[in-house]
């Protein structure tokens, strides 16, 4: 029985799942294994922990069967099976001289450069930053309702507005007295017509309550989307910028920003021809308006909730917490009012970051040749990159016979891109422990070349697909920022990211042929034709007919093995996961039973 994920946790991300009892193991003495029983769960958790110097661990997940292993030509000893705290590389991990060692080698990874990787935010903080941006959202919501119904305000509203307003109506589960559906809204002026205080006869009538609720609600969702970019504006600031640095400079540097990312990539552009919507998603730019039209062009909304935030002693000089306050808010505003709205469930789940980190730790420290940098980077060292303090000699005799190379990656349901922010957060930290990638802008520029065009992911839903390629974007943050300190030209510009909004289980491909949607999907449909160094990700586990999650297309799974029909999501998503990992080095790590 696959486990059940977090689902809508709210403010608290509490985990309500089935208490599953395996035996722990205590000590041993005289032969005899002395045992308690314990919650897996709250292990793999964190909040509990087994005792590391049991020499028969492998009781404790008595269906394991991976032995411990020792890197080739390496004196550190991996505890692969199950390392219960989460590892940071940059932080050190379970290591020791004999089998019962329980002594953690703290200084071997330790970073340099402790505003990539140092948390200066306390977690406590996030709360009160969710509620700071949860404010700033209501006031939003509000400039937004009277700027739709204000009559010198059209040319800011582009033309899908209908078409989703309309979308939402047709979607929504709001009781009205009747079942008929009432009558689309045809024209902006028509939907201010509605909530004219002189039209009294459609005032006082059911359609109005109804569109009044839909309005409110496609208020939100725009609100939503304005917070989170203006949320992701004063991160980049933050970072890129001295404390000390005036609004204009601190703006500019969120154009030169993007401006590296393929212009399909590039959120400050206006896409008048989206990217083809696919079926029961949405057309974002309907809801993309207020922050492009009217937030953007002016400074001093980024310095209003700049300055919120400097009261709370708040300063963006890590990314850390910034996973975790972009879960929470968009589990607590757009999530759960989503889902009261439309009574759906799109299989959106927030995993724990304690498992996300656990289960990379498992593919990148576990097993196989080379340490972590050597998998992370794609090289070999020709000296120990590890020797600190950084001195002009060790940079020139560690170097590497090619630019490093970032493994190809797949998170096939990615939500609001937790498990891929994760790779690119580590591969920074191999960046950093590497002193001939660090002082080299080149190599630099090569691995930010080499990340955009290996990470792949795929979403069903549009606003999580949209937070993820925010989410990625402000992740690819640190390595830019060292190409900028290190580099004269300061000029580089990525390829474009293979995300895409699409639905894993039949990757619909564009009615465009020859297109960049097309080609690449037409690549990921087959096995034959793609395959991935690493695959991790938190499938859903049921096909639900009230949401999303589609019937498969049978060209891409073998019914002599799957069967046909079902509701068993989680069996297809392991079939895509398998089919396209590599064969001979490929790894692949999700939750399950």
């Amino acid at each position: 029985t696959p486990m059940p994920n977090a689902s809508n946790l709210g403010d608290d991300m509490q985990v309500d799942m089935p208490q599953t009892k395996r035996a722990r193991i205590t000590s041993q003495s005289n032969g005899v294994v002395e045992s308690t029983e314990t919650d897996w769960l709250n292990v793999v958790l964190n909040k509990q922990e087994v005792d590391p110097s049991c020499e028969a661990w492998d009781f404790y997940f008595q269906d394991s069967q991976v032995p411990k292993h020792k890197v080739p030509n390496s004196d550190i000893t991996f505890a692969t099976p199950f390392v219960f705290k989460p590892v940071n590389p940059a932080q050190g991990f379970p290591t020791g001289d004999s089998p019962n060692s329980s002594r953690r080698q703290e200084s071997l990874f330790s970073s340099n450069y402790p505003s990539f990787s140092a948390n200066t935010l306390s977690e406590d903080q996030v709360g009160k930053i969710v509620e700071i941006l949860g404010t700033v959202l209501e006031e939003v919501k509000g400039n937004i309702w009277r700027t739709v119904l204000s009559q010198n305000k059209d040319h800011l509203i582009p033309p899908s507005f209908i078409r989703e307003f309309n979308k939402l109506v047709n979607e929504s589960s709001y009781t009205q007295p009747t079942n008929i559906k009432p009558p689309l809204i045809k024209t902006v002026e028509h939907l201010r017509s509605i909530f004219s205080p002189s039209n009294t006869s459609i005032t006082l009538s059911s359609d109005a309550e109804l569109y009044s609720h839909i309005f409110n609600f496609y208020c939100q969702m725009a609100a939503f989307l304005t917070v989170i970019h203006l949320f992701f504006d004063v991160i980049v600031m933050d970072f890129l910028c001295e404390r000390e640095e005036g609004q204009f400079t601190r703006h500019l540097s969120i154009e030169k920003f993007m401006k590296i990312f393929d212009d399909a990539d590039n959120f400050l552009l206006y896409h008048s021809s989206p990217v083809e919507i696919e079926p029961n998603n949405s057309d974002l730019e309907a809801f993309f308006w207020y922050y492009r039209g009217v937030i953007l062009p002016q400074t001093q909304y980024h310095y209003e909730l700049t300055d919120r935030f400097r009261k709370l002693s708040i300063y963006f000089s890590s990314l850390d917490i910034t996973e975790s306050i972009l879960s929470m808010f968009y589990t607590k505003h757009f999530l759960n009012v989503f889902a009261k709205e439309h009574q759906k469930d799109h299989g959106q789940f927030y995993t724990p970051r304690e498992v996300m980190r656990f289960m990379w730790d498992r593919v990148l420290l576990g097993r196989g040749t080379g340490t972590w940098i050597e998998k992370l980077l794609r090289g070999s060292f020709q000296s120990n990159v590890m020797s600190y303090p950084i001195s002009q000699s060790s940079i020139m005799s560690s170097s590497w016979s090619t630019y490093p190379q970032a493994p190809r990656v797949l998170d096939p349901c990615m939500g609001i891109g937790t498990f891929l922010c994760e790779f690119i957060h580590r591969v920074t930290l191999a960046a950093q422990q590497c002193p001939s990638v660090w002082h080299d802008p080149k190599a630099i520029s090569h691995l930010l070349q080499s990340l955009t065009e290996n990470i792949w992911g795929i979403e069903i839903d549009a606003f999580a697909f949209h937070l993820c390629k925010l989410n990625i974007t402000i992740h690819m943050l640190p390595l830019y920022k060292r190409f900028v300190q290190i580099s004269y030209s300061n000029e580089i510009k990525l390829p474009r990211l293979h995300l895409f909004c699409n639905d894993t289980l039949n990757l619909y491909l564009p009615k465009r042929e020859l297109t960049w949607e097309y080609n690449n999907l037409w690549l990921l449909r087959s096995p034959q034709r793609l395959k991935f160094d690493y695959i991790v990700t938190n499938p859903p586990y049921m096909i639900r007919k009230t949401g999303f999650i589609s019937e498969p297309d049978s060209e891409l799974f073998d019914e002599r093995v799957l069967g046909k029909g079902g509701m068993q999501a989680y069996a297809y998503f392991f079939w895509f996961c398998v089919e396209r990992c590599r064969e001979e080095a490929g790894e692949i790590c999700l939750i399950s039973g």
